[in-house]
């Protein structure tokens, strides 16, 4: 419905947020979503023209690996933090970062408050675009892309043959000993152009 609208009006933009406000969706100029993991890249973009100097952002471990890629090319750097909102905050806080989020289309800046803002992200989304004259869709292809996959495995199917998720973590490493691990929020897996990460969902069985 939404993206049938920014058409059918001519529309730059499309905004959608959920119902507790702290989550944005954009559709650019012809009704094709961004997809909710480049929100934050999208804003960050923004951000980063605005201020033109080098920060430290924040993000959790699942967000794309297209946002340290796009803070590389402006001298900039990314932390990540374990999934959740309250473990970016807090690592906002430790490090004293100006601008953090989440990969499900959640923007955290602090001079606004330190929480995911949905009309915050807007602010900045349209920052950016108030930047150059070239639309959304153009944008986003100036922006580092990489595809994202999200799965999930229950293991106390009885198809699955390692239920117990140590097991499942240690196999894992076993494939993929070539690769930078990190276990601060289960296990990921990182290359230059890539990463995988195997971790216990907190919010479902």
């Amino acid at each position: 419905e939404l993206s049938k609208t920014v058409i059918d009006n001519n529309a730059d933009v499309g905004f959608a947020v959920d119902p507790d406000a702290d989550r944005l969706a954009v559709v650019d100029e012809n009704g094709k979503p961004i997809g909710e993991e480049y929100t934050l890249v999208l804003a960050t973009d923004g951000y980063i023209h605005t201020t033109k100097k080098s920060e430290t952002f924040v993000t959790n471990l699942s967000t794309t690996m297209a946002l340290d890629k796009l803070a590389e090319r402006h001298n900039c750097t990314v932390e990540r933090s374990a999934v959740g909102e309250i473990n970016v905050v807090q690592k906002m806080l430790e490090i004293g970062a100006n601008l953090g989020g989440e990969g499900n289309g959640g923007v955290i800046l602090r001079e606004a408050h330190l929480g995911r803002d949905s009309l915050v992200g807007v602010t900045m989304v349209l920052n950016r675009l108030a930047q150059s004259d070239v639309p959304v869709s153009k944008i986003m292809e100036m922006l580092p892309h990489f595809e994202m996959v999200k799965d999930r495995l229950e293991l106390n199917r009885a198809d699955v043959c390692m239920p117990d998720p140590t097991a499942v973590f240690d196999r894992a490493k076993a494939i993929f000993s070539d690769a930078k691990v990190n276990t601060v929020d289960g296990l990921k897996f990182i290359w230059s152009d890539r990463w995988l990460h195997l971790r216990a969902s907190n919010t479902e069985p």
